[in-house]
């Protein structure tokens, strides 16, 4: 991710510098959110777009998601807690095959979300 984030900056650099190229040979400056030559607000956009996507992939590559390990000690001593039908506590814990199905359930999810 991090080749995709230097990529990604790189182009934002350089729409920066074009920006400002084309500020400075047609005159025109930013105003009240909008520019008046098409070219520059064009620009401007993609600029903006670019601006959001590295911050969503900082964001993303921020977060800490659980390692097959942790997944692994938070199944070892897991149990389902719950009431039954008529309201008395209840628990039950997973048999290893249960277990197995769990973590792979995290994982699929986990790796969607990636």
């Amino acid at each position: 991710m991090k080749e995709y984030i230097n990529w990604i900056q790189d182009r934002i650099d350089r729409k920066i510098r074009y920006i400002k190229e084309l500020e400075s040979t047609t005159g025109l400056t930013y105003t009240e959110g909008e520019y008046r030559d098409r070219e520059l607000s064009q620009e401007r956009s993609e600029l903006s777009i670019l601006t959001q996507c590295k911050d969503k992939i900082i964001e993303i590559e921020s977060l800490k998601f659980p390692s097959e390990i942790d997944i692994d000690e938070f199944l070892e001593e897991y149990e389902m807690r719950g009431e039954t039908e008529d309201g008395r506590d209840a628990s039950y814990v997973p048999t290893d095959e249960e277990k197995v199905l769990i973590k792979d359930a995290i994982i699929s999810f986990l790796s969607d979300k990636i």
